[in-house]
């Protein structure tokens, strides 16, 4: 008779809480049986048994044992007397994952729903092929982080009340940038809107790259981007500050990052508006460039891999291109020669 071990995992659907338990699962033929496994863990065991010891470590424990995680057990149906090993562990629920992204889109859209602001800060017609003209600009919005730049104590301001809600901190002028391309501005094609989200400690500025420039000159786009915050070039300092002298500042991180996707999800009713397709500026031959009945967004890279995130929370844009999008951080960035500098960093502490 075949014998092998196994995870068993009552799920929160069974408990309300996820808990596991481990046990021996028993094959044979297509019978699965399980069935308790060889002597338990002696601490286990005297939780289980309710034996008390002169342990600490064990009784510190009991209360928890007796009180939540056997009776949740027992309701789904397992018997305290069947189990090994059993356990309790801490998940994320929808709300921790996705609370403060949610409240900061929310209440940006609410406090932008008239209209978002901006200005022109330069424009240079024909800077390089294909071309038309490029447009830097900033646009006020709505701020949700503690500091205006990057650094190790960069954290979103939470409700005191509520950790799994960001409040609003005023508002900032955020750097964008916006590529016409020659076709869509001579009307030999109609330009669409579209976000473009660059790689990792990249900038705005990669919507320039020949192979974009092309795409768009050729496919219709009007293209436009803002910064990644968090991983944009603009953190670099900061983060391989924060490698070298203390981890426990990793939250600068995701939480700028929550800010830069906002300021991104932003650009596009920014870019898609109206009042901005009619901008003099957005009309190099005195044509009208952006149809906004379709609007994209594009992403190489870390811009591939934030672009799941953003399709996800756009409520403008339903098509999206996600390239060389890669892996689990951890997978990727040790692979990434983008971060070979700070991954040396890392490895000397």
């Amino acid at each position: 008779m075949p014998v092998s071990f196994c995870k068993r995992l009552v799920s929160s659907r069974l408990a309300q809480s996820p808990w596991q338990s481990l046990e021996k699962l028993i094959s044979s033929g297509s019978v699965l049986i399980f069935t308790r496994c060889i002597n338990s863990f002696q601490a286990f065991a005297a939780l289980r048994d309710g034996h008390i010891t002169s342990d600490p470590a064990i009784e510190s424990r009991r209360s928890l044992y007796t009180t939540t995680i056997f009776p949740t057990l027992a309701k789904a149906g397992v018997a305290s007397a069947t189990l090994t090993l059993a356990w309790d562990f801490t998940v994320m629920s929808t709300t921790a994952q996705t609370g403060r992204m949610m409240s900061m889109r929310e209440d940006a859209f609410a406090r932008t729903s008239g209209g978002i602001d901006y200005v022109v800060v330069k424009k240079t017609d024909k800077p390089q092929r294909n071309v038309a003209r490029r447009i830097d600009g900033e646009m006020r919005a709505p701020w949700y982080l503690n500091q205006g730049e990057a650094g190790q104590g960069a954290r979103l301001v939470l409700d005191p009340t509520n950790p799994n809600r960001a409040v609003n901190n005023g508002e900032k002028w955020i750097p964008f940038v916006v590529m016409i391309p020659e076709a869509v501005a001579n009307g030999s094609v109609v330009g669409h809107p579209m976000s473009y989200g660059h790689g990792l400690f990249g900038d705005r500025t990669e919507i320039f790259e020949d192979f974009l420039v092309e795409e768009a000159n050729t496919y219709g786009y009007v293209v436009f981007a803002t910064d990644w915050l968090g991983m944009c070039k603009e953190d670099e300092v900061a983060l391989a500050l924060m490698i070298s002298e203390s981890l426990t500042n990793f939250a600068m991180v995701p939480d700028r990052l929550h800010q830069g996707m906002l300021n991104a999800l932003l650009m596009m009713r920014l870019g898609s508006s109206a009042v901005f397709a009619a901008d003099p500026v957005m009309q190099p031959l005195g044509i009208r460039t952006i149809n906004s009945t379709q609007r994209f967004y594009f992403g190489n890279s870390l811009g591939g891999i934030m672009g799941t995130v953003y399709m996800a929370l756009s409520t403008d844009v339903t098509r999206g291109v996600i390239v060389v999008g890669g892996a689990p951080f951890s997978l990727l960035l040790p692979r990434s020669n983008d971060f070979t500098p700070l991954f040396d960093v890392l490895k000397l502490r």
